[in-house]
């Protein structure tokens, strides 16, 4: 018998209370040194706009989309969406794991999505690779490798995330 999927509804963007304009968030606040860099392969960065006093700079990154000036070995957030996950878990898989092995002595890696938890389980018009797949791929890298993988439909609950991690990585890491 055919298993049939109904795609979950997104909630409306009003009811997200985490946005960088929403008064009980408090901003961010950096440290004087800490320098965020964008892979110049990244096309669609986040943080656009700018939090007030970020600074950024575009560079290649040996891994990720994101990391920290200073601690580009230790650091590394990568990003994606639906259709480059199937990728990287799919037919990039050797090449995820190759990666992943690279990274494995580093002090933060991650991986966030920006999809629906339960969107990334249901069939994909642009790809075969089953549910069970993808659930299988996120737990063993999150096991095998250390991987903190971070899923959530909206831009700027995934900005606060990866901000978040970045600037507390920064502290920690500036006292080693």
């Amino acid at each position: 018998m055919e298993k049939f999927y109904k795609r979950s509804p997104k909630p409306k963007p009003q009811s997200v209370q985490t946005n960088r304009t929403d008064p009980l968030v408090k901003p961010y606040v950096f440290q004087d040194d800490f320098c965020l860099v964008i892979d110049t392969r990244e096309q669609h960065p986040l943080f656009h706009p700018l939090p007030k006093g970020l600074l950024v700079v575009r560079d290649t990154l040996t891994h990720g989309d994101y990391s920290i000036r200073g601690f580009e070995d230790r650091v590394a957030i990568e990003r994606k969406k639906m259709s480059d996950l199937m990728s990287y878990i799919g037919v990039e898989r050797e090449r995820t794991v190759a990666k992943l092995n690279a990274m494995r002595d580093m002090d933060f890696k991650a991986l966030v999505v920006e999809e629906t938890w339960d969107d990334l389980f249901l069939p994909k018009s642009y790809s075969k690779v089953p549910a069970e797949t993808i659930r299988q791929a996120l737990v063993s890298f999150n096991i095998r490798f250390g991987l903190h993988i971070f899923v959530h439909p909206y831009r700027d609950v995934i900005e606060r995330w990866t901000m978040d991690r970045l600037i507390y990585l920064h502290k920690q890491l500036r006292k080693v």
